[in-house]
């Protein structure tokens, strides 16, 4: 099962051969089929990432 899931981008920087950017993105665990739990964990997930290219 797949679902559209929208990724906010909040910086990137640049710095010599190396970008970093961050971003994050809610997800509904509903959405896709995962109901266990129910009570015990958050409908709505926050998921935060950093990601870090060098050459």
């Amino acid at each position: 099962m797949t679902e559209p899931v929208v990724v906010t981008i909040g910086s990137v920087v640049g710095e010599g051969e190396r970008i970093t950017a961050n971003g994050t993105a809610s997800v509904d665990r509903y959405a896709f089929g995962v109901k266990k739990a129910r009570g015990m964990a958050a409908r709505r997930l926050k998921i935060t990432s950093d990601i870090v290219a060098s050459r």
